[in-house]
């Protein structure tokens, strides 16, 4: 598998097409609104991580959202996962396992700190890749309440309250 991280404001129109297009395999809107979406909710400094088979067809991907996070009084830099999505042609062969393992050498590398938002019904993959639940009293996603899932790369102590800027 080859991996590469393409900072957003870097992303060409046709990975944006081939990013469209598998991302459409899970959630149908049509290629249209899913360009629309990533035009419309990633920003520059956000990143596109993206892992190609060997004759460079895209079957892995996730977006690495720049996020500001508030553990009670403690402001934090993070990055969001989200998007992610393996072709469903590759399926059953890992590479779920294998892009969470990218990212969270990337978010290491880069010394941050890598958050997550899910659905219980996930949570168990996540823990699977290393991924930690986060335990919270209460927690706002860009300015509404949010009440699902939400986990992090490296184990973080629980919070009275999670604050984060943006959705991803």
């Amino acid at each position: 598998m080859n991996w590469k991280t393409i900072p957003h404001e870097n992303l060409t129109e046709a990975d944006a097409r081939r990013i469209a297009q598998l991302k459409d395999q899970h959630w149908t809107h049509g290629l249209d609104s899913q360009l629309r979406w990533i035009a419309d909710n990633t920003r520059e400094g956000d990143l596109h991580l993206l892992g190609e088979d060997g004759v460079g067809r895209l079957v892995a991907y996730m977006t690495l959202f720049r996020v500001r996070v508030q553990l009670d009084e403690i402001p934090l830099s993070a990055l969001g996962v989200g998007c992610v999505c393996v072709d469903k042609t590759a399926l059953g062969r890992g590479l779920g396992k294998q892009l969470m393992a990218a990212a969270s050498h990337f978010i290491r590398d880069h010394e941050e700190i890598g958050f997550l938002l899910c659905k219980e019904s996930l949570v168990g993959f996540y823990e699977k890749c290393g991924w930690t639940r986060l335990l919270y009293e209460t927690a706002s996603v860009a300015g509404s309440p949010y009440d699902k899932c939400i986990m992090t790369q490296k184990p973080l102590a629980a919070a009275a309250s999670v604050l984060i800027d943006r959705n991803f």
